[in-house]
């Protein structure tokens, strides 16, 4: 009886994650297009994780979880510079150019990548045929998307998407090759926090902080 019960609820529960996926992640695209048609693109990803790295931080603190390791830390804070500060350096920069969909299209092939990725470099999974002609036609399907868009800026927009797209995977590789805190909660607020003060100093090397209107200039 116990069995067959939790047998519906675990299928619920996978239905709902991957809703979760779709509404959550995908709507995301679309908030950080509008978010840079007001403020400047650098500056708004710094701000976001910033705040959701050190609120993470301090919360993984307070319920006490371990203080990690020094090398711990240096891992995290690469993952955090690739993952979060140049990935999302691109996704923001780009979505001031082209539609949310295109943005959000181009990201899932970060799945492609990393399965590519655990064939090549790691050597950890021996693909079949289907797996591999799976990859071809979703990499295909996604160019014959997207490629139409446009020319010029555009081009460079998809470029910088794709490029964020191989940063993230390249890390998720990474990351498992290196130590990172036990605790997810520490690990995913440090690289928040690592990727924010990335983000930060990007938007004040880029002279975003001058087109504030209330900070003298």
């Amino acid at each position: 009886m116990g069995s067959a019960v939790a047998a519906p609820q675990s299928a619920a529960l996978r239905v709902a994650a991957y809703a979760a996926v779709f509404i959550l992640w995908g709507g995301s695209f679309l908030a950080v297009r509008e978010v840079v048609a007001v403020a400047p693109p650098f500056m708004a990803a710094s701000f976001r994780f910033l705040v959701a790295g050190l609120f993470m931080l301090a919360y993984s603190r307070a319920t006490g979880a371990p203080v990690p390791a020094a090398n711990e830390v240096r891992s995290t804070a690469l993952l955090g510079f690739t993952m979060f500060g140049l990935n999302y350096a691109c996704l923001f920069w780009a979505e001031q150019r082209v539609a949310s969909g295109y943005a959000a299209i181009i990201s899932s092939t970060v799945p492609v990548w990393v399965f590519a990725g655990e064939w090549l470099w790691l050597r950890s999974v021996r693909p079949r045929g289907a797996a591999i002609a799976g990859m071809v036609l979703g990499i295909c399907g996604v160019a014959l998307l997207v490629l139409p868009g446009g020319q010029g800026e555009w081009t460079y927009s998809a470029l910088a998407l794709l490029t964020g797209t191989f940063c993230w995977a390249g890390g998720t590789l990474w990351s498992r090759r290196v130590s990172t805190p036990r605790s997810r909660l520490v690990s995913a607020g440090l690289q928040m926090s690592f990727g924010g003060t990335f983000l930060c100093l990007l938007s004040f090397g880029a002279g975003e902080f001058s087109r504030l209107s209330f900070l003298p200039h």
